[in-house]
């Protein structure tokens, strides 16, 4: 992933507290997810059996890429001023980053289109994860099941 975050993958992930409400859950108690990304710990877990396992662990990735260092100060702001603008309303969500990765998955699943920066912004992203698939194919995961199913 990017260096230093490691990737659990689990039959079910559970989180609480107060960055459920921040990803737009209606509750802080203890609830199954598709995905968490623990800055902290740098790790990214993800539920198989939670959502679609790709879009959530590419959405968590997001979140670590950004912790990472992935964009500038001025790139990261740009794509702020979307979420706080439109994104947070759109996706029904309180939290900036939130509203950044659930923008990045509508657009990389051809859901929306982006102009100028933003696009080249999630099109880093894109390619970073894309390079990662392909590093990982060179070492004999070709598939996601492959991937989920060796990381266990």
């Amino acid at each position: 992933m990017a260096p230093g975050v490691s990737v659990k993958v689990s039959d079910k992930v559970f989180s609480e507290g107060e960055g459920l409400r921040l990803s737009g859950a209606e509750t802080t108690e203890r609830q199954e997810v598709g995905g968490t990304f623990d800055p902290l710990e740098t790790l990214i877990e993800i539920s198989l059996n939670k959502g679609d396992p790709t879009n959530n662990a590419q959405h968590e990735a997001l979140h670590a890429l950004n912790a990472a260092g992935l964009f500038t100060k001025a790139e990261w702001k740009l794509l702020e001023n979307q979420s706080e603008k439109n994104w947070k309303k759109e996706y029904e969500v309180p939290d900036i980053e939130e509203g950044i990765a659930y923008a990045f998955g509508d657009w990389r699943r051809g859901r929306k289109n982006f102009s100028g920066t933003v696009t080249k912004l999630f099109q880093r992203v894109k390619d970073f994860i894309e390079r990662l698939k392909n590093a990982l194919n060179g070492m004999g995961f070709q598939t996601v099941n492959d991937v989920f199913g060796k990381v266990r």
